[in-house]
């Protein structure tokens, strides 16, 4: 099959591990409360990913994480190995309408884009007053109104693509809407049981996304 388009996920797909919100809530000193406590209650339907985000964000500004910090945890963020080389495939073998679509941080994907020349992307943008964040999120994505499905349908009309020849490459559960409305689906390392449900392929222990090549 020949994709018209792909869209990856950002946190756990081209950056492993939610090395951002890991190395960021530990600064904040909330590493046990959101990856312990919320975490657990998204997973478990308890509480929504803007309740879950929001709150992030917030503990970060009140335990007086610093902008700079922030922007130093971005910058050494890692990308996943293969990641450069599938992107690369994937423009030689099908198409340069790539996407980045996440539920994180506009500091994050726009990094990310910038290091992988990818074109397009829908993120959620920490809000910025007098040169600093305020602790507040503006959202664009999330697993309501704004889900993922959604956030794909507008990616693949801004790039002038049908949905249904899209691979996108996810893993989490906020992801599931995307499935009913892009092609194929490529769960890698996938958080929750019901993204395997609902994605085409799934693929556990992924360590280097040049695994995927033989899907594309």
């Amino acid at each position: 099959m020949r994709y018209e388009g792909l869209i990856l996920d950002v946190d756990g797909v081209i950056v492993p591990s939610l090395h951002f919100w890991y190395r960021a809530n530990s600064l904040a000193g909330t590493l046990d409360l959101i990856h312990g406590v919320y975490l657990p209650q998204y997973f478990d339907g308890k509480v929504d990913y803007r309740f879950l985000n929001s709150t992030a964000v917030r503990l970060l500004k009140e335990n007086k994480v610093a902008l700079g910090d922030i922007r130093k945890i971005v910058e050494e963020a890692p990308i996943r190995p293969g990641v450069e080389t599938f992107v690369d495939t994937f423009r030689k073998r099908h198409s340069d309408k790539i996407a980045l679509l996440s539920a994180g941080m506009d500091v994050l994907v726009d990094d990310v884009k910038r290091r992988l020349k990818i074109n397009y992307s829908l993120c959620n943008i920490l809000e910025m007053e007098n040169g600093d964040y305020t602790g507040n999120v503006t959202y664009f994505v999330d697993d309501r109104e704004l889900n993922k499905g959604l956030g794909a349908r507008k990616l693949c009309e801004e790039m002038g693509v049908d949905p249904k020849n899209v691979l996108a490459v996810v893993d989490g559960l906020e992801d599931v809407p995307l499935c009913d409305v892009v092609g194929t689906v490529i769960a890698v390392n996938p958080q929750h049981k019901t993204l395997e449900e609902k994605a085409g392929v799934t693929l556990k222990n992924v360590e280097d996304l040049s695994d995927l090549l033989k899907y594309i």
